[in-house]
């Protein structure tokens, strides 16, 4: 018995063309060694003791992809409110605990002793768990490679002592009395690779040194005291890569500080209280691949300045406040791949302006007010892979446009009003991957003809 990661991801019914009648989740990965086989009978009556006792099994909520090669019962959630002295000397039973996860678990009785004396503990996580004397203990797990303290009374005196912790490679701090003064303690960890932040007073000089955050790579601040005088703090942070600023103050002179830093590769400023302005830079970037301003007044304004971004390969812009006024602009974009304009003021007239776009691949124009005639001009990208028009008012013959399209994998059609008049242009879209028209007009009879015709085409000696 192997008891892994227990989420599973539902599935949504999938219209296919490789002759399976429903899409396939990805398979389970291979069990390292070691992992599933016979367990020892008093393991078990262990775990099912301790089970009672509100502890969660498999838990996989982690940090770290090495969560795949931790061992069987390895990673553990405990409700420390359920807990009682004799259940810690239970789990210190258990073999190989990779991943404690504390909820609702007081610094006070056994919990501390029971922290010393888990050697091999990779990750810990506190959820309304521990204080300042806590951390003390903390300090004393050498093999710790993660942590995660949210909603807690730790301070900034508890951060000082994540000091002693030389291997630790990932940290996550969640709405703590914590300031800038933690990254006074944190810049010291030699191996510290991703940091995030949330709902932290950052305000003030980080008094920044060359060398500080060694290997710091990504970089997440979340929260609204997060602003222009933070972004210019981490703006001397030049080896990151990956930075995300969410539901924060910044402005379009703090996402320039971010854009003009020399290695970044990824930005996102989803949720945050940019105004639609020109982002304007001395110069483009040269390595910026990814910008994220889903969710934010970014507009046309903003499009004006986007030839300062010619690296661009992703490009997220839902809910944000683009038209087709500002979509002329994206010419400038010879690498993008990726568009998402979900949930915005677009027309059919404004995709027309995409069709000079030499490497866009995915188009993502779902909540929006295009209908049948879009068809006309994303037939004429040819590039296109994927394409998701849910909740449009898309429907009619066009849709056998699509079939044009050499490189097509998929199709989203998601609550449209695609209604049974349609299934004979649906059919000629056989040798497309994937097309979902969950939510249309379509009974589940035709949704299910439609799936077998799809799988009858896909094998026909003709098709291939």
């Amino acid at each position: 018995m192997w008891r892994g990661c227990l989420n599973l991801i539902a599935f949504t019914t999938l219209l296919s063309t490789t002759g399976l009648a429903f899409a396939q989740p990805p398979g389970i990965p291979p069990i390292p060694p070691g992992i599933g086989g016979a367990i020892d009978p008093e393991v078990e009556r262990i775990v099912a003791q301790l089970e009672q006792s509100g502890c969660l099994f498999g838990y996989g909520a982690s940090l770290s992809d090495d969560i795949v090669n931790w061992p069987e019962y390895g990673c553990i959630r405990v409700d420390g409110a359920k807990m009682e002295d004799s259940h810690w000397e239970l789990l210190l039973q258990l073999p190989s605990v990779k991943l404690l996860a504390l909820h609702n678990t007081p610094s006070a009785g056994e919990v501390r002793n029971c922290l010393r004396q888990l050697s091999q503990l990779s990750e810990l996580q506190l959820d309304k768990s521990l204080d300042d004397s806590g951390m003390s203990t903390v300090a004393e797990i050498p093999s710790l490679q993660a942590i995660r303290i949210a909603e807690t009374k730790v301070s900034d005196h508890g951060i000082w002592y994540l000091e002693e912790l030389q291997n630790l490679k990932h940290v996550e701090l969640e709405t703590l009395p914590v300031t800038h003064q933690s990254f006074q303690y944190l810049k010291r960890l030699p191996r510290l690779s991703t940091l995030t932040v949330s709902d932290a007073d950052l305000a003030g000089p980080w008094y920044l040194q060359q060398g500080d955050f060694p290997c710091l790579g990504t970089l997440s601040l979340q929260g609204e005291k997060v602003n222009d005088e933070v972004a210019n703090q981490v703006a001397q942070l030049t080896g990151l890569v990956e930075i995300r600023f969410e539901a924060t103050k910044l402005t379009m002179t703090g996402l320039a500080q971010l854009a003009s830093m020399p290695n970044v590769e990824s930005i996102c400023v989803a949720k945050s209280a940019l105004a639609d302005a020109p982002c304007s830079m001395p110069s483009p970037t040269t390595k910026l691949m990814t910008l994220d301003l889903s969710d934010t007044a970014a507009g046309d304004q903003f499009l004006t300045s986007v030839s300062n971004f010619p690296q661009l390969e992703f490009l997220d812009l839902s809910n944000a406040k683009a038209t087709d006024q500002g979509l002329s602009q994206l010419k400038s974009l010879n690498e993008l791949h990726i568009l998402k304009l979900t949930n915005t003021a677009i027309t059919n007239d404004g995709i027309a302006e995409l069709g000079c776009l030499p490497a866009l691949r995915e188009l993502h124009l779902g909540d929006t007010q295009l209908d049948g005639d879009v068809l006309d001009h994303l037939a004429k990208i040819k590039t296109l892979e994927w394409i998701d028009l849910s909740n449009t008012k898309v429907s009619g013959e066009k849709l056998a446009k699509l079939a044009t399209l050499p490189n097509l994998r998929g199709v989203s059609l998601f609550n449209t009003p695609i209604s049974s008049s349609d299934l004979p242009y649906l059919r000629k879209l056989a040798r497309v991957d994937e097309v979902y028209v969950d939510g249309s007009q379509l009974s589940l009879a035709e949704q299910q003809q439609l799936r077998e015709f799809y799988a009858t085409a896909k094998t026909s000696p003709l098709h291939r």
